[in-house]
């Protein structure tokens, strides 16, 4: 089931109301090699984890530009389990915060998520801080409410204007973890030259 497999409709849903027009590619700005994930945007570089298939294109696009889904990966779906998946998606920080976006962090934005989602999806414990690569994400667990949803993390961290989140869903609380693992050893390189500081300083972090 669709709404079984990513949160990513979710996120979506928080930039329905949106009225700024599409912008440049930006942060799809990637590839896949050699089952590496490249984002030139971001200046990262994640190994996808073996068995998982990129499903990118099979994720709608926000018309509106606001949201961007970078990466959606899953594995087959098995008759014991569901669909396991990770999705990596940037959001426009500027939509939701205007110009006090720098002062902002991936925990403001998990705090909004968890008001979205509260219907279908309860928060399991408190926003932890989490290092990756230099970058200083935060991490919510989500149970789900009903069966047709998943077991939940999601990681989120403000970045060149943007709110990198990344979300794996899976009801097998080992596996998640391993997911998890997989993302943390994620590389982020040194920031393109003409970034403005602010921009790769928010949250905390450094390119």
């Amino acid at each position: 089931m669709f709404i079984r497999a990513t949160f990513a409709a979710a996120l979506l849903s928080l930039a329905c109301l949106a009225q700024q027009p599409a912008t440049s590619a930006g942060p799809t700005d990637a590839a896949v090699t050699d089952s590496t994930y490249v984002n030139n945007f971001f200046h990262f570089e994640y190994r996808i984890p073996a068995g998982f298939t990129d499903h990118t294109a099979d994720l709608p696009e926000d018309p509106h530009g606001v949201t961007r889904v970078l990466l959606h990966l899953s594995e087959p779906r098995t008759r014991k389990r569901g669909t396991d998946s990770v999705t990596l998606v940037a959001d426009d920080a500027r939509y939701y915060w205007h110009e006090k976006w720098t002062a902002k962090t991936g925990a403001d934005y998990l705090r909004m998520v968890t008001a979205s989602i509260q219907d279908r999806s309860k928060p399991v414990g408190a926003i932890e801080e989490v290092v990756i690569g230099g970058r200083k994400f935060y991490r919510q667990e989500y149970d789900p409410i009903y069966s047709a949803y998943v077991h939940q993390t999601m990681l989120a961290t403000v970045l060149d204007g943007y709110i990198l989140t990344v979300t794996f869903s899976c009801d097998d609380r080992l596996r998640r973890q391993e997911l998890l693992s997989a993302f943390q050893a994620a590389d982020f390189r040194p920031a393109r030259a003409g970034v403005e500081a602010a921009a790769f300083r928010a949250d905390g972090g450094s390119h």
